[in-house]
């Protein structure tokens, strides 16, 4: 079965990259808008990158930066107390840069990038 999301978002958190377990993450707020009866909606999912791409992100991006993603839709559970949670989330594979909104203004092009080709 394909699991595959295409998604262009805005940044919505400050980006700080982890380290957990021997893994570097970056954890990413998306907003986006979709049309409702005619009317824009803001709509927010949660996104992961790992690796060379969490260093991309982290190096090229800030809050509020667009970006677009590809990456794969995942389901997430856990127990807080004893209360069950669960959210949907996106597992980014690589991105796309949008022109002139780089953190520091770098531009590496606007086609598809995989963080190996930073690197």
């Amino acid at each position: 079965m394909l699991n595959k999301i295409i998604l262009q978002a805005r940044i919505m958190n400050d980006i700080e990259i982890k380290d957990v377990g021997g893994t570097r993450l970056v954890q990413l707020n998306l907003g986006f808008q979709r049309k409702v009866k005619g009317e824009k909606v803001n709509q927010y999912i949660n996104a992961t990158a790992f690796g060379n791409t969490a260093d991309a992100i982290h190096k090229f991006f800030k809050k509020m930066s667009p970006i677009t993603i590809e990456g794969q839709l995942t389901w997430d559970s856990w127990d807080n107390n004893g209360e069950k949670k669960s959210m949907n989330k996106i597992i980014i594979d690589s991105f796309y840069f949008e022109r002139g909104e780089l953190k520091d203004q770098q531009q590496p092009g606007s086609a598809p990038i995989s963080a190996e080709d930073l690197f």
